[in-house]
């Protein structure tokens, strides 16, 4: 619109941008008068309005580029709006106005500038619009933006096209895209549509050089260098305009090149290689597209960075990639709000079908795609009776100069993509793997700068730090990809160091991150494994008593931990055989509270689920075409990567079916396991113990000497290794009948089997103890009894009666956990209800109470006396008050008795 007479007889919408401001005007015409209504739009939805009083100045966002004299000119038209003090429009002048270009070179600083002509400035002042509207505007160049060349003599070449792909006025990035989208997705009454906008290439004009050295303009006749570029034509009347495919760009994709060329891109280390891949891929001529697959955090998303910065950087990049812009996609959101059938395909059709017909390009520049999470995003849009993204792309993909980056993982990609042959064909996988030590540290190092000065840490961090941080997660969370998990701890680090109002990042900080990242107690990560081993050593005979076979356990763990073993096999495997309560089950939770630091560790199956043919399956999750395919969350592979530091007990190992030992193989000898989504998980930190009762009444009675199983006095006499030894016998010659060669050489290699002898009387009594330290701790424990200040006590006639009555080597220490809570427990429970409040009142008079039990057994009745440690103190006081102490007649403290 070069002139106001050029609007007599125009009957449509104009679409303005503001000449001070980053609003934009929708201005209705009839018969060439503006007339009702006239929009506002901005990006800031308080803007979305006028000002009471205020003037507008604006331009049209049809802009014209010609040259003049050896001069580059913009043509356009001015606009002057009056608004009232009711925020109205009441008037409006416009006139046709030309900005003169030129161009300006410093070290650093490429910029280009407008300046309104003087026959424009006469003009506006001819019709009073001089006052107050912008005379000049100016604009930042990229180095790499595409139009601009080097002669050999160093002068600059500017073609005018470079023009086209700017943004007039400089502040409005794409003229008034938001204004022509918006108006044209919200307008509910029939509107004329806007003409289409005049795409033709102009003819050859002079181009503009500056010498560096002068920093003059000058004309020159040598014609810019477009036979290498190769950019297709755009078509002489698109059907779809670029400000249409301009607004679905604003509105659901992130320009990533933009963000390239101002630096606020992550950096993108040790993946220089798969960059250069990637930009080959996506200069072909067809099926330019690529796609990302690997595990979690390996850095796929992160590829459509690298390639943005590449192509901002200008590295040897191809003639065709040069000044492309890469687009991250969002289809989710297009989706959103998207309920009948065509709304998905009316936002997405403008942009598919406006690349498709330029060939890819856009303004003179590639457009590249970038879809994350490819696999989810290409379902999006499927409504009823509609289609989807996927089927919408798959032509599009294969047109002439289209190039789409996606990311996706292996097993998604072979879920989703690879088994529809049609889609897989347009994309050319690229799989990117885990990045060793090395250039995990260089990444870090990248990386740190930016978190540091996210959570505002003053001090860097040291090498040694670093190196500690990956040998952490390394170690600790085995089942997440570097660099990602690296990253992760460095963050939670130092959002941990600020919880502590702290600018620096400490030792504690790094291990309270791996402990929320592998589920472990930080006191156990600060641990080592010398003092974890010693601690172990000691103290683990102590909490499995009577058990010769724990000594093996510990040294065989040492051993394994020692790095002299196969790393990627588990840590150790045994088969726990031997009577039923002799402690099996408790060595677990007592390896696990040792190595693991919390009894959460221990991952318990009951094998006697797992005796049918068809319930193997539930371990890995159902098969294809099988319920639960999808939804089914397998009942060992995923507990294992929630927690990979950890200890999988397969309980009675003998009821399973032998299908079972087809799933455990490949555990114990590659320390892996595949389930039925394709997902490996690792078991090179896990424990595997089997615990079976095979042959426990052939050795209990070959330990006697007899048939009938029977265990005497003799028996129970005998030393523990050599119970061990005439059991361990007996207990080969059963699981040979059972255990297949293979599985008993992979468990003899990794560990072995471990005999477990019937409790000695000695072990029995101790064990009585352990039972009533577990009364007295519910008897304070808030969710049992919830009395504070009392403990049990039980008399020596008591702790021998229950020991008798509790002592069954053939049945271990179960018969004793049911004397125990027959005769004391039970009793007990009904006692302290009867008597709550008095023992309340008892409680709070003499600062605590001690419940004696003499007898078990017959008439339950406990009596109370004051707590020790009450009588000491009371004593000690007497003794300095002429020694007169308050007991009875007999001499001892008095007791309260209570009824039974």
């Amino acid at each position: 619109m070069a002139s106001d007479d050029s609007e007599n007889g125009y009957h449509g919408y104009r679409y303005l941008t503001d000449a001070t401001d980053s609003r934009q005007y929708a201005v209705r015409f009839d018969n060439g008068r503006p007339t009702k209504p006239f929009q506002v739009f901005a990006l800031d939805p308080r803007e979305s309005r006028f000002k009471p009083n205020e003037t507008v100045f604006a331009l049209d966002d049809d802009t014209e580029i010609k040259s003049v004299g050896g001069k580059t000119r913009i043509s356009t038209t001015a606009y002057q709006v009056s608004i009232n003090a009711a925020a109205d429009p009441t008037g409006m002048k416009f006139v046709g106005v030309e900005y003169d270009v030129s161009f300006d070179f410093q070290p650093g600083d490429f910029r280009v500038k407008y300046t309104l002509t003087k026959e424009s400035q006469a003009a506006l002042a001819d019709i009073g619009m001089d006052a107050g509207f912008p005379k000049t505007f100016s604009d930042k160049l990229s180095p790499t933006s595409r139009g601009l060349q080097k002669d050999a003599a160093g002068n600059i070449l500017i073609d005018p096209s470079v023009l086209r792909n700017l943004s007039f006025p400089p502040h409005h990035d794409g003229g008034a895209i938001i204004a022509r989208q918006n108006l044209e997705m919200t307008s509910t009454e029939p509107t004329v549509q806007p003409r289409v906008e005049d795409q033709s290439k102009p003819t050859e004009k002079p181009t503009v050089t500056t010498n560096p050295t002068t920093d003059k303009p000058t004309t020159v006749t040598k014609p810019f260098n477009t036979a290498t570029t190769n950019i297709p034509k755009p078509p002489e009347r698109p059907k779809i305009s670029d400000a249409s495919i301009e607004g679905v760009i604003r509105q659901y994709c992130d320009d990533l090149t933009e963000k390239a060329i101002n630096g606020k891109l992550d950096p993108v280390v040790g993946r220089d290689q798969e960059v250069v891949d990637s930009i080959k891929i996506l200069s072909r001529r067809k099926q330019a597209s690529v796609c990302y697959t690997g595990d979690a955090g390996v850095g796929k998303t992160a590829m459509f960075s690298g390639v943005a910065q590449y192509i901002a950087d200008d590295k040897d990049v191809p003639d065709s990639l040069r000044g492309a812009r890469v687009l991250s996609l969002d289809l989710q959101a297009m989706n959103a709000g998207a309920k009948f059938r065509g709304q998905f395909e009316e936002k997405l059709k403008p942009l598919i079908d406006g690349l498709k017909e330029r060939e890819g390009y856009l303004k003179g520049r590639k457009i590249i795609l970038a879809i994350d999470e490819i696999h989810s995003q290409l379902t999006s849009g499927k409504a009823e009776g509609g289609t989807d993204a996927g089927n919408m792309m798959k032509p599009f993909l294969t047109s002439k100069g289209i190039s789409v980056m996606g990311t996706t993982t292996s097993e998604e990609y072979r879920k989703h993509i690879e088994k529809d042959n049609a889609m897989a064909s347009r994309f050319e996988q690229k799989v990117l793997a885990q990045p060793d030590a090395d250039s995990t540290r260089v990444i870090l190092n990248k990386l740190w700068p930016l978190i540091k000065e996210h959570h505002g840490i003053a001090e860097d961090l040291a090498q040694e730090d670093l190196e500690y941080v990956i040998t952490m997660t390394n170690r600790y969370a085995p089942n997440e990809s570097q660099p990602r998990k690296g990253e992760k701890a460095l963050d939670m680090a130092a959002a941990s160091a600020k919880f502590r109002h702290s600018n620096v990042i400490e030792r504690e900080d790094i291990i309270t991150a791996v402990a929320q990242m592998s589920r472990l107690k930080s006191d156990f990560l600060n641990q080592s494994d010398h003092d974890r081993f010693l601690k172990m050593e000691t103290e683990l005979p102590q909490q499995v008593l009577g058990q010769p076979g724990v000594q093996r356990v510990v040294d065989g763990l040492i051993g394994s931990r020692s790095g002299l073993n196969d790393p990627n096999q588990p840590w150790a495997a045994f088969v726990f055989q031997g009577p039923t309560g002799t402690g099996k089950t408790e060595l677990c939770k007592a390896l696990s509270r040792y190595l693991f630091g919390t009894e959460e560790a221990l991952i318990q199956l009951n094998m006697g689920e797992y005796s049918e043919k068809h319930t193997v399956s539930r371990l890995i999750g159902a098969p294809p075409g099988y319920v639960g395919f999808d939804t089914a969350e397998p009942a060992l592979t995923e507990k294992i990567r929630q927690r990979p530091y950890s200890i999988l007990l397969l309980d009675e190992i003998e009821k399973a079916h032998p299908d079972v030992f087809n799933v455990l193989l490949p555990v114990l000898n590659d320390g892996k396991m595949t389930d039925n989504q394709g997902k490996t998980v690792l078991f090179n930190n896990v424990i595997v113990v089997m615990t079976t009762n095979l042959g426990a009444k052939e050795a209990m009675a070959a330990l006697k000497g007899g048939a009938n199983g029977s265990f005497d006095q003799g028996a129970a006499e005998m030393p523990p290794e050599q119970q061990e030894a005439i059991l361990a016998k007996k207990y080969e010659t059963a699981r040979g009948q059972f255990f297949r060669p293979e599985m008993v050489n992979r468990i003899e290699e990794l560990g072995g089997f471990v005999t477990f002898i019937p409790l000695a009387p000695s072990v029995i009594k101790n064990l009585v103890n352990r039972e009533v330290d577990k009364i007295n701790k519910r008897i304070a424990d808030p969710t049992g009894a919830n009395i504070k200040g009392i403990t049990l006590e039980i008399g020596q006639e008591a702790h021998d009666q229950l020991a008798r009555e509790g002592y069954k080597p053939e049945m271990g220490a179960r018969p004793l956990r049911k004397v125990v809570r027959e005769k004391v427990s039970n009793p007990l429970g009904k006692w302290v209800i009867a008597n709550k409040a008095e023992i309340v009142e008892f409680v709070a008079k003499n600062g605590g109470a001690k419940i004696v039990i003499d007898t078990v057994g017959g008439a339950f009745a406990p009596r109370m006396e004051k707590a020790g440690a009450v009588v000491a103190a009371e004593a000690a006081a007497t003794a300095t008050n002429d020694n007169k102490a308050v007991k009875d007649d007999a001499g001892k403290p008095k007791v309260k008795k209570l009824k039974p």
